[in-house]
């Protein structure tokens, strides 16, 4: 027998901690061998007893045992030797089934077993007395914990609480608290021993003894209970079903395996293996079939446990000891289900392939996509605008670069468009000759806008997409006015909103000096008007304001009022005014304030040449321009005024123009 023979330990056991569970259908069962003096892995598929692939493990590694990750996301091999004489773990990729990573070590490494949330590898290093700690998220190690002389063998019990390490030498097996990483108990077992297994259901172990027989621990109270059983020499690695009704236990020289029933652990049988040397042992998911090594033959048995039938060899590579059983997560698509489309609106759903190879290739392989959908055969994305409703039936296929394959079956819904509700909190702010309305937007999609309308005046302003939530109304002056809102989508419009809170817009602030605008004033006379007498009639002609918002219309130097309007629904306005009387010949400027659409301030100019004055009273006229004219007689102003009064009907305030 190698040397290594005798250091290997019983890990790697299905049904026990650290080993996994078929979890989802798609999940692969794979068997990894570790080829000790071949210096790689075979990798089996255990649904067809054929080896997928060999991995090299490089620099001559001797792997003496496999553990896998029971989530399927990593396996560790143990290398005890290179051909620099150095001890390493490789870190193999079951999704690739390549070495992503070799962990150097300081001492060498045999065996392991993994915590049931792979969080962690307990590594036995025989020669240093000693197991190692690796974190398997940074395949980083950790804290080092003595245990007994040359420790062989290390099972983890159920919930992955305590660590059961067996020693050689050291005839014992120290138990270990895997939250804290510290020695609880130390077991006597009076003999050198091979290795151990916990079971997965109850509060026993097992011992392996290099004397052919095997001794059973009760791990509440960390005694032996009962005399040793004789199971047949060399009982090298023992295994539980999941179920925990069975053992059974290799008997390397006697070419046999033991089967073991519990709780009685009475002998019940035994498979011969016929001239093969069984040397590692582990148990599928389902508790129906062992696999079983031959490293003096190179190869791997299936046992059916049920009917005792041992299959025929599967070649593997130079003396295969450990085996380890993997359930990889296969090529899947997210997400099982897409959520509903609504027909005339934008869709947008990524599909994800995981646990495969970039770059991934998608399409539709059965059934039809609705009319307006497209599934991007290079990114998964499913987009576009159905345009009818109803319920669609497809398959979606994904194919990664090692030419591995999922399949997605969906059933869809396209829905009619439904009227979407109101908006809520609207919410009005009275600005300068507007009023600033916000809301919150109903839930759902949809939306293709929203129109905000002003009681009483019947101003409007709309937002065309479901997003801004905003939007600018003129708004007269000193007339308080509340707001509704209505949704519109292309399944109808929403009834109007609850009303706001009254705002009041406020009229434009006259400044002492005209504002600087390039928009030019126009009138009934012209865009140039080159002279008018005082007290003449002239219309001023604005446009490009808020609707329905309120202007002043003035004139400078000194600023004189001529006329407050009210835009129409084009945002225009026409307002008449009397040039004033006393207003000094020369240049004028006319500028009528408001604001634009948008709410922000809008002011158009007009130059005016004023010609000739009508004294006031007092013997001094208003003046605007730079001059001072004499003045008129009182009476002709006062004359003058009145006869202007009498023929226009005017007040002694100014008018709005509506």
């Amino acid at each position: 027998m190698h040397f290594v023979a005798i250091m290997l330990a019983a890990a790697a056991i299905v049904g026990v901690p650290g080993t996994p569970a078929l979890a989802a259908e798609s999940a692969t069962l794979k068997g990894y061998a570790g080829n000790t003096f071949g210096n790689s892995v075979s990798v089996i598929d255990l649904a067809t007893g054929a080896v997928d692939t060999t991995i090299a493990l490089g620099n001559g590694r001797r792997p003496q045992d496999v553990v896998a990750l029971p989530d399927g996301s990593k396996v560790y091999a143990m290398n005890y030797r290179d051909a620099d004489g150095n001890s390493s773990v490789s870190v193999i990729d079951p999704e690739t089934d390549a070495v992503a990573t070799t962990l150097p070590m300081s001492t060498m490494v045999t065996s392991g077993a993994a915590l049931p949330d792979s969080s962690r590898v307990y590594l036995v290093e025989p020669t240093a007395s000693k197991v190692q700690v690796l974190d398997t998220a940074t395949d980083t190690t950790g804290p080092s914990i003595p245990v007994g002389t040359l420790p062989v063998g290390v099972a983890l019990s159920h919930d992955g609480s305590r660590l059961y390490v067996a020693s050689q030498v050291g005839q014992s097996v120290t138990v270990i608290d895997t939250t804290t990483n510290t020695v609880t108990a130390t077991i006597p077992i009076g003999a050198a021993l091979f290795g151990i297994a916990v079971s997965p259901t109850a509060p026993r172990a097992v011992v392996t003894r290099t004397d052919g027989t095997i001794s059973v621990i009760d791990t509440a109270a960390n005694q032996v209970i009962g005399s040793p059983i004789t199971v047949g020499a060399a009982p090298v690695r023992a295994a539980y079903t999941p179920d925990g009704s069975m053992l059974y236990v290799n008997s390397q020289t006697g070419h046999e395996v033991i089967e073991i029933e519990v709780p009685s652990y009475s002998v019940i049988g035994s498979m011969s293996t016929g001239a093969g040397a069984p040397f590692g042992l582990s148990v599928n998911p389902a508790g129906d079939t062992l696999y079983v090594t031959f490293p003096q033959q190179n190869a791997m048995r299936k046992i059916d446990i049920g009917g005792g039938t041992v299959g025929a060899p599967i070649t593997l590579g130079d003396s295969p000891y450990g085996v380890a059983v993997a359930a990889v997560p296969g090529l899947t698509i997210a997400p099982a289900s897409l959520p509903a489309a609504v027909a005339g609106t934008a869709y947008s759903q990524p599909l994800t392939a995981s646990h495969g190879s970039a770059p991934f290739t998608w399409a539709v392989t059965a059934g039809t996509l609705p009319t307006g959908l497209s599934l991007n055969p290079a990114t998964g994305a499913l987009t576009g605008t159905a345009t009818s409703d109803g319920t669609y039936h497809f398959t979606v296929t994904v194919t990664d670069a090692a030419s591995r394959t999922a399949q997605q079956a969906y059933t869809f819904t396209v829905s009619e468009p439904a009227v979407p509700d109101a908006p809520t909190q609207v919410t009005a702010t009275g600005q300068v000759s507007s009023i600033l309305v916000s809301w919150a937007a109903p839930a759902g999609s949809g939306v293709t806008g929203y129109t905000a309308t002003a009681a009483p005046s019947g101003s409007t302003c709309a937002s065309t997409a479901q997003t801004p939530t905003s939007c600018v109304l003129g708004a007269e002056a000193g007339k308080p006015q509340t707001v509704t809102v209505v949704t519109h989508s292309a399944a109808g419009d929403s009834a109007a909103s609850a009303p706001s809170d009254a705002a009041t817009a406020t009229a434009p602030v006259v400044p002492t000096v005209p504002p600087d605008t390039s928009l030019t004033l126009t009138s009934d006379r012209g865009s140039q008007v080159s002279t008018i007498g005082a007290g003449e009639r002239i219309t001023f002609l604005g446009t490009g304001f808020a609707p329905h918002s309120t202007a002043v219309v003035t004139i400078w130097s000194a600023p004189v009022n001529l006329a407050t309007v009210l835009t129409d629904a084009n945002g225009d306005f026409s307002a008449p005014v009397t040039i004033p009387v006393g207003l000094a010949s020369g240049q004028h400027r006319v500028v009528a304030q408001g604001v634009a659409p948008d709410g922000t301030a809008r002011a158009m100019a007009l130059s005016v040449s004023v010609a000739g004055t009508v004294p006031a009273a007092g013997g001094r006229l208003p003046v605007t321009g730079a001059g001072v004219v004499p003045m008129a007689l009182t009476g002709l102003a006062l004359a003058a005024l009145g006869l202007a009064l009498a023929l226009f009907g005017r007040r002694q305030s100014l008018p709005v123009y509506r």
